[in-house]
């Protein structure tokens, strides 16, 4: 019979199996990548983020705001009050719960409600706030209590003031600022 000799090759490198280890890796984490990807697709949904500092308002510098188009939650703003201090709220339609003063109304949304104060300036036509009203609201910035000895226009009631004083946030919002919107969407 013949004779075979066999030895065992010393010389075999493990490059090979790094490099392909490495190879292996790489495609399974590209493919969990398409899988998020697909995933936010499938649910139909797009999410916006911001960052923490497009949401801190600078005292040197005018209020930054999310994208005029996209529509922010008042549950946002109740969440999280103290960044939006000094902000303007994003222009939207909004419903009042309650007219508890002469300036100050509750608008609301799902289950967040905001306290409202007007810019009691002359106006040509004052709007007449009543509950379950729909309002468009263009303009209006975020204050806290301390904002509360500058308001402008004539004086408010002690009623408005302790109102707004109990809220971590309120808006005060100029008249001309304000529209009631038609049940036809207008």
């Amino acid at each position: 019979m013949a004779d075979i000799d066999l030895e065992r090759n010393e010389s075999s490198s493990v490059w090979p199996w790094i490099l392909g280890l490495a190879v292996v890796a790489f495609l399974a984490w590209g493919i969990a990548e398409a899988f998020d990807a697909d995933d936010a697709a499938v649910a139909g949904t797009s999410v916006e983020t911001y960052e923490t500092d497009d949401f801190a308002a600078s005292p040197d510098s005018e209020p930054l705001n999310p994208s005029p188009t996209s529509s922010v939650a008042l549950v946002s703003i109740m969440n999280s009050p103290d960044l939006w201090v000094g902000r303007t709220l994003p222009a939207d339609v909004y419903s009042v719960a309650d007219v508890p003063t002469d300036r100050g109304f509750w608008i609301t949304e799902d289950d967040a409600r905001l306290m409202a104060l007007i810019i009691d300036q002359p106006s040509e036509e004052p709007v007449d706030i009543n509950e379950g009203a729909m309002l468009r609201i263009t303009g209006g910035t975020l204050r806290d209590p301390s904002y509360l000895p500058e308001l402008p226009g004539s004086p408010a009631t002690e009623e408005t003031l302790t109102m707004a004083r109990d809220q971590e946030v309120f808006l005060v919002v100029d008249e001309r600022n304000v529209s009631i919107v038609d049940h036809a969407g207008g």
